[in-house]
């Protein structure tokens, strides 16, 4: 299941065009100007660090990610034109899951082909990602259907067609801290715009009521931006 709205990283850069059907090849990681960013998350209440690294190619497009969460996996990024290829690597260096991203002429991801599923993502007239929906073959698996206040992705609304009912994660910020990791994109600017804000905590509501909250702090580096994020949930019990 891929998730919408948790925390993520999208830094506001365009995606660079190139001749049709040309590939862009990433660069190897000795070849950067200095373009490698690390943030690290960290979960309560059992103190897991998850630290994501992220290296950039030269057009300051993300061609690594590399996850210290337990897996120690990765993902490789290669672009063209009109799709992105997302490689994951498992632990052992293995290829398993590919991703294929496919962008309309504005350069953002109007659908996900992995597996035998397909995301199709649809935008308001900002750049916003509105809506998200799960489909393996005609069947729709889940949907996620967002809505944006004041630059801020305050609400998403999760329905499930197999195996439960869903959700709704109501999501609060710091409206006088500006978003500087852009995390909920994932560090992936063709998924539309990204928070202005960062979160201050999120209430999961499911058909009892809230049972869970999630509630964020932050660390700063010396350029006063975010350098790790802590997670500490709280979970509820609802009747």
């Amino acid at each position: 299941m891929k998730i919408n709205i948790v925390i993520s990283a999208c830094f506001l850069i365009a995606l660079l065009s190139c001749k049709k059907n040309e590939g862009l090849t990433s660069k190897t990681m000795n070849n950067h100007k200095n373009m490698v960013k690390t943030e690290s998350v960290v979960y309560h209440p059992t103190e897991t660090t998850y630290t994501y690294t992220y290296t950039y190619n030269d057009n300051n497009l993300i061609e690594r990610m590399d996850n210290d969460d337990g897996t120690s996996s990765s993902f490789i990024f290669t672009y063209f034109q009109n799709f992105i290829v997302q490689q994951y690597y498992d632990q052992g260096g293995i290829p398993r899951l590919t991703d294929t991203l496919f962008l309309d002429s504005a350069g953002i991801v109007v659908s996900d082909h992995w597996a035998d599923h397909v995301i199709q993502y649809t935008y308001d007239n900002d750049g916003y990602r509105i809506t998200e929906v799960n489909k393996k073959g005609n069947d729709i698996l889940e949907r996620f259907i967002n809505t944006i206040e004041n630059g801020n992705y305050v609400k998403a609304v999760h329905e499930e067609y197999e195996g439960g009912e869903g959700e709704t994660q109501e999501i609060t910020f710091i409206t006088d801290k500006l978003n500087s990791v852009a995390w909920n994109q994932k560090g992936q600017p063709y998924f539309g715009k990204s928070d202005v804000n960062i979160i201050d905590l999120i209430d999961y509501r499911g058909c009892a009521g809230i049972y869970r909250t999630d509630t964020y702090t932050y660390v700063y580096n010396q350029d006063g931006l975010v350098s790790q994020i802590n997670i500490s949930t709280d979970r509820k019990s609802v009747v």
